[in-house]
């Protein structure tokens, strides 16, 4: 079973990194074209926190726990609690990427870059959608946060 999550999510991000397909044209206005940081704040911040609160509650792989990680308020202001969140996010993907020996290192500043996204998008989004995992109002509002942010 875990065997299979792991390859469903290896294939996930194969996908998303363009390698699959033919990239899609980027459009310069979706949340996951901007970077996130102590001080945002808006609808981009509320999808972020929603696909982090997601993230949280799928207990993704038992190796890498999430070491801290609580539920956020999805209020759309990117403050101490939500840099703490997105820490704890970069440094699960970051266990993950090495249990896995894969290259790829998110920054583990809080801050929700190119990389970061791209992580939410996966495990907070695309997995989840594929699963139907997660608790029935967290999985809703991660599933919806991540159409509306443009994940693919």
């Amino acid at each position: 079973m875990i065997v299979l999550a792991v390859v469903v999510v290896l294939g996930a991000v194969y996908m998303m990194r363009g390698r699959g397909s033919a990239p899609a044209a980027p459009d310069s206005s979706a949340c996951v074209n901007q970077v996130l940081r102590s001080g945002s704040q808006g609808d981009c911040v509320k999808n972020a926190q929603a696909l982090i609160n997601l993230m949280q509650t799928n207990k993704l792989i038992e190796a890498c726990p999430f070491t801290g990680g609580k539920q956020l308020a999805l209020n759309g202001q990117f403050d101490a609690d939500t840099e703490a969140q997105a820490k704890v996010i970069q440094a699960w993907v970051n266990c993950y990427n090495e249990e896995e020996r894969l290259s790829e290192r998110l920054n583990g500043q809080g801050v929700i870059d190119a990389d970061t996204w791209t992580s939410l998008c996966t495990y907070g989004y695309t997995f989840p959608k594929r699963t139907n995992q997660g608790p029935a109002d967290i999985l809703q509002a991660g599933l919806a946060a991540g159409q509306a942010a443009g994940c693919r």
